[in-house]
This record gives structure tokens, C-alpha cells and sequence, in this order.
């Protein structure tokens, strides 16, 4: 499986939030490189929505599985205020949390248990990773 990271954000944040992404997802995928999945997805999307309280509703979460595309897709929210005011590892702890929400929302697409825990092991190692002082 493949972790694929995009935003729905407003512009004062998109630079950072592009940032902190590439500096996540390679190394998300480094680890999840060595490791083999029972279940038949390819790809774990996640598209965080980073947008102010007055487009919020325009944009609600989805969960989906796709399975022509072999793709686990979600579009969570991340609070855009507190973003915006957050440190760069601030902003790095955000997205992983919410990457990890997108796992706990799993059992919801017949994700097996196994690959959820891979899924954590894999993001609490890149989080001690990417987050190390």
C-alpha cells in the first residue's frame, strides 16, 4: 500500500501545508515499502480540508473505498486557525493525527485490523521519525 497525500486548504496555509506533506509522505511510504498488506488496496488517499469556518459546509469529510481503484480515500478536517498558528512541528503533529483518524475510520471500509495496526506501527514510526528533538 501506498500513501497519497493532496489538500483541500485556503492559500495562507497551502505553502505550509505542501511542506509539511513532502516531508511526510515519502517517509510514510519508505516504511510502508517493507511491509505487506492482506487486503487488496493499492492506495490510501488522504486529502486534508484546511479551509475557514465560512467554507467548512461546502466541504464535508468522506470516507470511501474504491474497489476498481484498489484505493482507501479519505478527506478529513483540520482545524485551519489552529494550522495556521502552528508551529512547523506543530503542523506536522496535526497531519499525523489526522492521518491516524483516517485509520481508526477504517473498520468502516472492511479495513482487517491487521493491516490498521501495519498502518499505526508505520505512522507512529515515522511520526518518532520526521518528530525527534
Amino acid at each position: 500500500m501506498k500513501l497519497w497525500i493532496s489538500g483541500e486548504t485556503e492559500d495562507d496555509i497551502a505553502e505550509d501545508y505542501r511542506k509539511r506533506f513532502n516531508i511526510i509522505e515519502p517517509e510514510v511510504n519508505r516504511i510502508l515499502g517493507d511491509l505487506s498488506f492482506s487486503d487488496d488496496m493499492e492506495r490510501w488517499s488522504f486529502i486534508a480540508i484546511i479551509l475557514s469556518e465560512k467554507f467548512l459546509d461546502a466541504y464535508p469529510e468522506i470516507v470511501r473505498r474504491s474497489l476498481k481503484r484498489r484505493t482507501l480515500e479519505f478527506r478529513l478536517h483540520i482545524l485551519h486557525a489552529e494550522f495556521k498558528q502552528a508551529s512547523p512541528g506543530k503542523q506536522m503533529t496535526m497531519i499525523f493525527d489526522a492521518l491516524n483518524r483516517s485509520v481508526d475510520l477504517m473498520p468502516k471500509l472492511k479495513v482487517s485490523p491487521e493491516s490498521q495496526q501495519k498502518l499505526r506501527a508505520a505512522l507512529a514510526q515515522a511520526r518518532r521519525s520526521l518528530l525527534a528533538e
